[in-house]
C-alpha cells in the first residue's frame, strides 16, 4: 500500500478534488487539489511531466476559486500557470494561453464594483 504523499496517489487525490468540485463542495475540493499539488511538487524529481501535472492541478484550483468568487486567489493561480506555460515554451497561440485569456476576461465580472 502506498503511503501518504506517494506519487501514485496523486491521480486519486486529484480525482477526489474533481468530484467535490462537481457536487459544489468547494472547500473539500480545495483541500484535495492543494494536497495533490503539494505531493506533485514534492515528487517532481525532475520528471518531465511535473510542470504539466502542476499546471493541470492549478487549472482545477483556478476553477474552484472562480466558482467561489475568489478573484485574488484566481488571479494568483492564473499568474502561476502563466509562468509554467512560459517555462515550457508555449506561445500566445497555445490552448492553455487562450484558456487563461478567457478566464481573465470572465473573472473581471467577479470583481466587486468600485
Amino acid at each position: 500500500v502506498h503511503g501518504r504523499g506517494h506519487r501514485e496517489t496523486i491521480p486519486t487525490i486529484f480525482n477526489l478534488g474533481q468530484v467535490y468540485t462537481a457536487i459544489g463542495q468547494y472547500e473539500k475540493a480545495l483541500h484535495f487539489f492543494e494536497n495533490a499539488l503539494r505531493n506533485t511538487r514534492e515528487n517532481a524529481d525532475g520528471k518531465e511531466d511535473g510542470p504539466c501535472t502542476t499546471a493541470s492541478i492549478m487549472i482545477e484550483l483556478g476553477y474552484v476559486h472562480y466558482f467561489q468568487g475568489n478573484v485574488d486567489e484566481l488571479s494568483r493561480v492564473l499568474s502561476e500557470i502563466s509562468k509554467i506555460d512560459k517555462s515550457l515554451g508555449f506561445t500566445r497561440n497555445n490552448m492553455l494561453c487562450k484558456h487563461l485569456q478567457m478566464c481573465r476576461t470572465s473573472c473581471r465580472s467577479l470583481a466587486p464594483a468600485a
